[in-house]
């Protein structure tokens, strides 16, 4: 008696969060639970990663990586049917691994390219994507990817309330032009110094390995383009700007690699003297459109 005593106390809570996991599902599976696409810069980066993994078999028409400074451009910005593998936080070298390792039929591949590099691939998200139990687990019981975490999509739920796209995409003003102006000149001050000789080295590296990555996609068939993004202009005239420029050119040479025109010249609005504003960002997008895919 006491140990059917003891069974009954563990069956109930365990039917009881069984239970609650199958009713989370079916209410994913149903389409009545809002996904979040993360509510730390970690998440963020998880969530896009597993969407592109775990996308629908519809065909991509272009697929973007890079840094951070590429990652606030939505895909949505671009075309229907294109996925941004940029990373917040991160480099190119990550979303050039997940396009190695994926069977998505070769499209346009754009791939940002800049001092940002020198980040190197984010070995522990690979890891994390491409886990053998836990990637069959995600693909078909989505309660298990990031973007379905309860905290998540409660939090992102609260932030729909009080973040509104088309206002954001309207207002071209700065928040602070103050304590914009002051993060400008500190990095001015910053890059006109010379690259050490050491991340000078790490950059090289790194713009050579992907030089072998980007062979072998080429091969299979997809078109690389490679780009950079506008600045603050007074970022640009600087001496590691011109420094990194002059390096990228020469292993990735204009005449044996695409890449992506200069945009229209105008005063792109950042936050921060490297990241676009949401508006300037929406714009970017519908260069990219214009010169790829209209």
């Amino acid at each position: 008696m006491h140990q059917k005593s003891i069974l009954r106390q563990l069956i109930i809570p365990v039917a009881t969060v069984c239970a609650v996991l199958m009713l989370y599902q079916t209410l994913i599976w149903a389409g009545l639970l809002n996904a979040s696409d993360g509510i730390t810069q970690w998440e963020n980066n998880v969530v896009r990663a597993q969407r592109y993994l775990y996308r629908s078999n519809e065909p991509i028409r272009l697929v973007l990586v890079g840094s951070s400074l590429a990652n606030n451009i939505k895909a949505s910005d671009i075309a229907p049917n294109v996925a941004n593998l940029a990373m917040a936080g991160g480099a190119t070298q990550t979303g050039l691994e997940m396009i190695r390792r994926d069977t998505a039929q070769p499209s346009i591949l754009l791939v940002e390219i800049n001092d940002t590099i020198d980040r190197q691939e984010d070995s522990k998200l690979i890891a994390s994507l491409y886990d053998p139990a836990l990637y069959w687990l995600r693909m078909w019981v989505p309660i298990f990817r990031e973007e379905y975490r309860p905290a998540s999509v409660f939090v992102s739920r609260l932030r729909r309330f009080s973040d509104s796209e088309s206002r954001q995409l309207a207002n071209r003003a700065v928040a602070n032009p103050g304590l914009l102006d002051a993060e400008v000149a500190r990095l001015v001050a910053e890059r006109n110094t010379p690259f050490t000789l050491e991340r000078a080295a790490l950059i090289r590296s790194e713009a050579e390995g992907i030089k072998v990555r980007l062979l072998i996609l080429r091969q299979a068939g997809w078109r690389v383009v490679l780009f950079d993004l506008p600045r603050d202009q007074r970022i640009e005239n600087t001496t590691q700007q011109k420094q990194v420029r002059a390096m990228l050119y020469e292993i990735f040479p204009p005449d044996q690699y695409e890449w992506l025109p200069a945009p229209p010249a105008r005063d792109w609005l950042t936050q921060d003297g490297l990241h676009l504003i949401r508006a300037d960002a929406h714009d970017f997008g519908q260069f990219i459109y214009d010169q790829l895919l209209k």
